[in-house]
C-alpha cells in the first residue's frame, strides 16, 4: 500500500512578538537623593527572529524622568534593564514603566529624608528610659515620638519638635504605625494592644524593611 505523506506546514511565527514588562525589582524605602537602581525585566510570548528596538519610559507621579532605548535581541525570549534614578523630594511616589503603547507597570516607592522616624513604645516608666530617650534626641539624625502607659489606659508622650508623625492616643492600625522607621520595644505585653497590631507591626519590619529594636522586660 502505498501512502503519500504532505509536510505540515511550518507553524507561522510572530517576527515582531509583543514585549511586555513581566516585573520591577527596587528597593520599596530609598534614601533622599541616593541612586536608586529599577531593575526592569521584558519579555516576549516567543523568542525573537531579529534584533528589535525599544523604548522605555519611567514616570514619576506621572512626570516623566527616564527615557531609555535598548534592544531587545535576536532568540532571546526576555532581557533584563537597569535604570538608576535619584529622588528629589520626600514621600510616596508612584513609579510607572511603559513600553510603546502597553499597560504601564506601577510601582510605589517611599522616599524618606535624612532623619528617620522613631516610636518608643514602653508599659511602665523604668529608669533606663531617660537615657534611651537622650539617645535618640541628642542625634539629629531621628525624630522621637514616645508612648509611655500611666495606667488606666492614659499615656504620656514625649516627641521632638520637629517630628513629622502626630499621634492622637495609642496607635490602633497599620496606619499609624506607617509612617515611623524605627520602633523601640520596651517592657510592652502585646495582648493587650488593639486586635491586629502586634501583627502590622511584624508585617512592617519583615514585609516593609522597617527597623525593630527590643528593650525586653517581664511582660514582653
Amino acid at each position: 500500500l502505498n501512502v503519500d505523506v504532505l509536510a505540515p506546514a511550518p507553524a507561522k511565527t510572530d517576527e515582531t512578538p509583543g514585549l511586555q514588562i513581566i516585573e520591577v525589582q527596587s528597593a520599596r524605602r530609598v534614601l533622599l537623593g541616593s541612586e536608586t537602581i529599577f531593575r526592569v525585566t521584558i519579555a516576549g510570548k516567543v523568542p525573537a527572529n531579529a534584533d528589535r528596538p525599544l523604548r522605555l519610559q519611567v514616570t514619576e507621579d506621572g512626570k516623566k524622568i527616564l527615557d531609555h532605548a535598548a534592544v531587545f535581541k535576536a532568540g532571546r525570549a526576555e532581557m533584563t534593564v537597569h535604570l538608576a534614578h535619584r529622588p528629589t523630594t520626600a514621600g510616596l511616589k508612584q513609579y510607572e514603566f511603559q513600553l510603546a503603547d502597553a499597560k504601564p507597570y506601577p510601582l510605589p516607592v517611599q522616599v524618606m529624608d535624612s532623619k528617620y522616624e522613631v516610636l518608643i513604645l514602653e508599659d511602665r516608666w523604668r529608669w533606663d528610659y531617660k537615657y534611651l530617650h537622650r539617645l535618640f534626641e541628642d542625634d539629629p539624625s531621628f525624630r522621637l515620638s514616645a508612648l509611655l502607659n500611666r495606667g488606666g489606659g492614659a499615656f504620656v508622650q514625649f516627641s521632638s519638635p520637629d517630628r513629622r508623625v502626630n499621634l492622637v492616643g495609642f496607635p490602633q492600625s497599620r496606619a499609624d504605625l506607617e509612617s515611623f522607621d524605627t520602633f523601640v520595644l520596651g517592657d510592652v505585653n502585646p495582648a493587650n494592644w488593639p486586635r491586629g497590631l502586634a501583627a502590622d507591626l511584624a508585617r512592617l519590619v519583615s514585609d516593609g524593611g522597617r527597623s525593630l529594636v527590643v528593650v525586653a522586660g517581664p511582660s514582653l
